[in-house]
């Protein structure tokens, strides 16, 4: 019996930047790079991704830590 409440596939992806690789005094930086990376590209227009990914049933989501930062898309 299917089941389509549980994911079919986690696509990660991984920086090594985060929170250590800011500099003094301009804490906050790697996470607002986070956000802007879900902004518009050459290729789609603002929200169009995600648009795109909850279409097909999907979910995208980042974040950042002290020495990574991870966008991941579950379909």
């Amino acid at each position: 019996v299917p089941d389509h409440r549980a994911p079919v596939v986690t696509h990660m992806v991984w920086y090594k930047v985060g929170a250590v690789d800011e500099a003094e005094g301009k804490s906050g930086i790697a996470h607002l790079f986070e956000h802007v990376m879900f902004k518009e590209t050459d290729d789609l227009a603002p929200g169009e991704f995600d648009s795109i990914v909850s279409r097909n049933g999907g979910v995208s989501n980042a974040f950042t830590s002290w020495d990574y930062t991870a966008y991941f898309e579950r379909v």
